[in-house]
């Protein structure tokens, strides 16, 4: 994945005016601790609200632009706000796992804050993460299925709404029309061996289950992802079902499931390295 190259303190790279694209450009992430993310392109500008980010932290790049010294800084969005960070403080590494987990830590995060607004029943209309908060803020119903957060996920990693959102079709275990495009690019598919035909405890016991898996399980039509940190993220198990998104969020863990739920893996999408 290439930098963007800023030519102009006074355009931009991307949109080529004096007002910054907020189009996905890529995925970055954060290369050291206390980096501050200014107002404007100038390490003498004011810091946002939101300033510093830690190392390790995943922004979107959406444009570039030279500061008064010289130096390219690179216009981000981070948790529904944009700022401006130095281009040298943000490494351009391929799409990977800890991204994705970083994505539904913040929309499991959100979805607990928001909870009496979000429910289970498909939603067709809420391709991204986006058109969900714009109904929250309305004060309407957003619901969702398990599948859908890592759509969302998958979206605001810049791959595109066709592949990301072929995967909320899952049929009896088996992942549907998704292995094309994007997704084959970034995800490989596992239908035998590793975690495949033994349940979330002994895969994790064993090792098998890698962080960022998007496990299917035998004869259900429902998604989790491992966050590789002793959770599952949105479980769609006959429990939550049941009773709705409550305050705990999607993030549950499944030692904790009754015994119905503990069902066996049947396939994985797991990030290529």
């Amino acid at each position: 994945m290439k930098k963007i190259v800023a030519k102009s303190k006074t355009k931009f790279a991307i949109s080529g005016n004096k007002v910054p694209t907020q189009k996905v450009q890529f995925t970055g992430i954060i290369n050291k601790d206390g980096v501050k993310v200014r107002t404007w392109a100038g390490a003498d500008k004011p810091e946002t609200s939101y300033s510093p980010l830690k190392k390790g932290t995943a922004v979107i790049v959406c444009d570039a632009i030279l500061s008064e010294g010289g130096n390219t800084w690179y216009y981000i969005y981070y948790q529904k706000k944009y700022g401006f960070v130095c281009a040298k403080w943000i490494d351009t590494k391929p799409m990977n796992e800890d991204i994705f987990v970083d994505y539904l830590t913040l929309y499991s995060s959100y979805v607990k804050r928001n909870h009496k607004y979000f429910g289970y029943k498909y939603d067709p209309a809420l391709t991204t993460f986006a058109k969900a908060k714009a109904k929250v803020k309305r004060k309407k119903k957003a619901t969702i299925t398990c599948a859908v957060p890592p759509r969302w996920a998958m979206h605001d990693m810049g791959i595109t709404r066709a592949d990301g959102s072929s995967l909320v079709w899952v049929k009896n275990g088996s992942f549907k029309h998704c292995y094309s495009g994007g997704v084959k690019k970034k995800l490989k598919r596992i239908t035998k061996g590793g975690p495949v035909g033994k349940t979330y405890k002994q895969a994790i016991k064993d090792g098998t289950l890698k962080k960022g898996d998007i496990v299917a399980f035998k004869g259900a039509t429902h998604t989790t992802v491992w966050s590789g940190e002793g959770h599952i993220f949105f479980d769609a198990g006959r429990v939550i079902f049941k009773y709705g998104i409550s305050k705990s969020g999607f993030r549950v863990n499944y030692d904790k499931a009754k015994p119905g739920e503990k069902r066996k893996i049947n396939e994985v999408l797991r990030w290529r390295n």
